[in-house]
């Protein structure tokens, strides 16, 4: 079964946590990466890895001794996910919001979130993005994409900068924030 037939299934099943009924598309995936020196970076935490589309990206432009920590709930994206896993990368059957639980306070360099941040309420929000804020080192980077503008405000009261970008090369058009703490 090919990958995007799968990822459909697997969103029409649950559609709240998957956020999307396709994959991100290379464009997307280039815009959230590019702010990353990973020359510097020695933690990496995904969050909502789904097939590893960003995940493989991630894990081929680590450097040296970096790591990448892939969190995903899905049972059928796990299955998938596993191929990536080695000594640099390391995929996590956990929460975003129990993220400190496996990173120390202020170790992650920067923190990539495909959650579809959009579809959950706002108590919900407001902790996982504590616990990203939290994990994150002084000027880390937090980069979140959306297909709408609905949390920038929210962004904005908690991470010192937030850039927004643009991306209309991906199915639907994307919104991307660059969130430094």
């Amino acid at each position: 079964m090919s990958k995007h037939f799968s990822f459909l299934k697997e969103a029409i099943k649950d559609w709240r946590s998957t956020g999307s009924v396709v994959r991100s598309s290379p464009e997307l995936i280039k815009k959230m990466l590019q702010p990353i020196h990973f020359d510097k970076v020695d933690l990496v935490v995904e969050l909502g890895a789904g097939q590893g589309c960003i995940t493989k990206t991630l894990a081929d432009s680590l450097q040296n001794n970096s790591q990448l920590l892939a969190f995903e709930l899905n049972n059928q994206f796990l299955d998938e996910l596993s191929f990536l896993e080695n000594n640099k990368v390391k995929i996590v059957n956990g929460d975003a919001l129990n993220l400190l639980t496996y990173v120390k306070k202020e170790s992650v360099d920067v923190v990539i979130s495909s959650l579809p941040l959009a579809n959950f309420p706002l108590n919900l929000k407001r902790d996982i993005l504590q616990q990203c804020y939290d994990s994150l080192k002084p000027n880390g980077l937090f980069i979140q994409f959306q297909y709408s503008l609905i949390d920038y405000k929210l962004l904005k009261k908690k991470f010192f900068s937030v850039e927004r970008k643009f991306t209309p090369l991906n199915i639907p058009p994307a919104f991307i924030y660059v969130c430094t703490k």
